[in-house]
């Protein structure tokens, strides 16, 4: 092929484009006018819909003054059985207040007679607290191990004291007891250390 036919070609093509650029643009334009005729056509519809919600919102308002209208029949019943039975309230509220004052009178009475045993039985625990000779409180278990070093007329170890006790030897068993011997044996009242673990009495 010679240069001017290929050019011939291209012009050709170009032509062709344009035609069909040509019915696009007129198949568009159909669109939009289509598009316009069937929005006037559905406005006549629309226009009727909304004049029959018209018509069933006056039909709803009149349902509603209708049930407002039995609202106020029913509540005006229910008002007056609230006052009748608020009466009745008051009236059993006042029954019960009287109840419960009597309850509270008995209630005082019976807290006095319970302090009075409280303070009974507190003064008969101090009487039996009686102090021995070394100042320990009879009953203790530090009493126990004094006169329990007393009898071995020595010095004991914390094991043999624990025996003494007739108490399981646990290291939690240990560590209180040498505790307790401890604070005795820094105020220096009552025991004595001799060696690590080993507690005597003082003369």
């Amino acid at each position: 092929m010679s240069a001017r036919q290929i050019k011939a070609s291209i012009e050709k093509c170009d032509d062709a484009i344009k035609a069909l650029n040509r019915l696009v643009k007129r198949q568009q334009a159909a669109k939009k006018e289509l598009t316009k005729v069937l929005k006037t056509l559905s406005k006549p519809k629309k226009a009727t819909k909304t004049a029959a919600k018209k018509t069933t919102r006056k039909t709803a308002v009149k349902k509603t003054t209708g049930k407002t209208a039995a609202k106020k029949t029913t509540r005006k019943t229910a008002a007056k059985k609230t006052t009748g039975k608020t009466a009745a309230k008051k009236t059993t509220r006042k029954t019960a207040a009287k109840k419960t004052t009597g309850k509270t009178t008995a209630k005082k009475t019976t807290r006095k007679a319970a302090a009075k045993k409280t303070t009974r039985k507190t003064a008969a625990r101090k009487k039996a607290a009686v102090k021995t000779a070394s100042g320990l409180r009879s009953g203790s278990t530090m009493n126990d191990i004094y006169e329990a070093i007393k009898k071995n007329r020595g010095p004991m170890h914390i094991s043999d004291i624990i025996k003494s006790l007739r108490k399981p030897d646990t290291a939690k068993q240990r560590r209180s007891i040498v505790a307790s011997l401890t604070t005795y044996v820094r105020k220096g009242t009552v025991f004595t250390r001799t060696a690590p673990n080993t507690f005597g009495v003082r003369k």
